[in-house]
């Protein structure tokens, strides 16, 4: 084999590689939904949610409960937290 044909080959093998992994991430895409939790629940129940962002959790002796909130009111959070701290902020 010439220098060319050994440069080709590889680089058909890489594009098949590429190509192998693209198809095999969109087919485990769409199976995400179809999941479901040991308690019942169905991942596409909370299908949109995966945005949000953890705003408090509390741990109980058997499961991890937490609150969420949408980006939009993630940002306004913060951003009345940082004008409340400023106000209650002392300067030296």
């Amino acid at each position: 084999m010439s220098a060319t044909q050994n440069r080709e080959n590889k680089l058909v093998g890489i594009f098949i590689t590429v190509l192998m992994m693209l198809v095999v991430t969109a087919l485990y895409a769409q199976d995400k939904y179809s999941l479901k939790s040991p308690g019942g629940t169905a991942f596409s129940d909370f299908k949109g949610y995966e945005d949000w962002s953890v705003v408090s959790s509390a741990r109980t002796n058997e499961v991890l409960k937490v609150i969420v909130a949408n980006p939009t009111r993630s940002t306004r959070t913060r951003q009345v937290f940082r004008a409340t701290t400023r106000l209650f902020r002392m300067e030296p």
